[in-house]
């Protein structure tokens, strides 16, 4: 890479603005992250819906299962966007309580909506669905939630480059390369939120390594990750491509030749995970790879402002919401979109990708004529200002906001 085309990349990760208004959104962002909660719907329902059971024919088999791989490569995708910022952001309470607020706005009234009209509906999706800090299959929201509260943490150890550099290659091989080659998808007897706050250190080091701020003689920490920091687009996306595209022709010997010939591969795996889905856990390499590269992408490529894309963006975690109510699943694919009518159809592809947009229309409607505007009466309210100015002032600085 030419000395000019660095100082190129490295001025644009400088002119990054701070504000998170939708008027200084950029737009490859946002795009990124629409193409990431397209692949974690589709994923979702090709893994969630029954569908594989419907099929008629091998090329159909082998289209569900390569949207079927996408769901954590999107998950780890998000985490990065969100670090991309966040990490050189202040503690903002308002940003945490709008997050559980608007999920919590979602799940009760559908929960309960739930219970009184769908014949399936225990006991345990009732109290996920009004508690939605339970855990599965709303998880993403408890991790990230849990991640803005260890962003002023996580930002304090990027200031140490040293550090940094010493506990993302300690995580990386307690947590990717040890559970990759051993096949124990256990994140090293850690969990999902230590791997979000790795993939937050990763992300706010790569963002200062392109920015400069880390000058100085490199350690060999520092000379061995940026091994893993592509600058060129073109070749960011195939490598990116290469990773999924190898996940997807793993998958398939897995599941046509090796598995029918072998059954008992499978027994040893951590809570019964097929060995053809395992390395598409969002912390098996090839996912994380196929991730970081195409994240990188995104970095080294040119996007034209659009307020029709920074506004769908803005939809994305809606849209998560809605499809993944404990309350819903699994009606919301067999009532809802009717799986099972048109799942053996040669035209299943192509019903297949409208549930994604009518996610996004029905995220568009309820937020426009439901949760902003409660959103915006309970911001007023005196509870909403005191909580706010506690958890500001216990996690991070008083913003002016909050001290007003």
């Amino acid at each position: 890479m030419g000395r000019n085309q660095r100082e190129g990349v490295r001025e644009e990760v400088k002119q990054v603005p701070k504000q998170e208004g939708l008027k200084h959104r950029d737009s490859r962002f946002e795009l990124l992250r629409i193409a990431a909660m397209l692949m974690i719907v589709l994923g979702h329902f090709a893994t969630q819906s029954g569908i594989f059971s419907e099929l008629r024919g091998a090329s159909y088999h082998a289209f569900y299962y390569f949207i079927s791989l996408g769901p954590r490569i999107g998950v780890d995708l998000f985490v990065m966007i969100g670090a991309w910022f966040l990490s050189d952001s202040d503690f903002r309470a308002r940003r945490l309580m709008d997050l559980y607020l608007r999920l919590f706005l979602y799940c009760v009234p559908i929960t309960i909506l739930g219970k009184l009209f769908l014949p399936d509906v225990g006991a345990e999706a009732l109290v996920r669905g009004i508690l939605p800090f339970s855990g599965s299959p709303l998880w993403f929201v408890s991790c990230y939630i849990m991640l803005l509260m260890a962003g002023p943490l996580l930002n304090y150890a990027l200031s140490f480059r040293l550090l940094t550099e010493r506990l993302i290659l300690t995580g990386l091989v307690l947590i990717c390369l040890i559970p990759t080659f051993t096949l124990r998808n256990d994140y090293f007897f850690l969990g999902e939120e230590i791997w979000f706050m790795l993939l937050y250190l990763l992300t706010g080091y790569l963002k200062r390594s392109l920015r400069g701020d880390y000058p100085g003689e490199r350690t060999w920490e520092g000379r061995f990750l940026s091994r893993l920091i592509i600058r060129r687009a073109g070749i960011a996306y195939l490598l990116s491509a290469a990773c999924y595209l190898s996940l997807f022709f793993f998958g398939l010997f897995v599941s046509y030749v090796l598995l029918p010939a072998f059954p008992a591969l499978s027994a040893g795996l951590k809570d019964g995970l097929n060995l053809a889905f395992y390395f598409v856990n969002m912390n098996m390499l090839p996912a994380f790879l196929c991730a970081l590269f195409l994240f990188e992408g995104v970095l080294g490529s040119r996007v034209r402002y659009s307020r029709f894309i920074n506004f769908l963006g803005r939809k994305t975690f809606t849209v998560y919401i809605l499809h993944q109510i404990p309350a819903l699943l699994p009606s919301i694919w067999l009532l809802l979109f009717r799986t099972r009518s048109w799942g053996a159809s040669p035209f299943s592809p192509f019903f297949t990708a409208l549930i994604p947009a009518a996610l996004f229309a029905a995220a568009i409607v309820l937020d426009l004529v439901y949760a902003e505007p409660l959103l915006s009466v309970l911001a007023r309210s005196g509870f909403y200002r005191r909580a706010e100015r506690w958890m500001q002032s216990f996690f991070g600085k008083p913003d002016e906001r909050s001290a007003s």
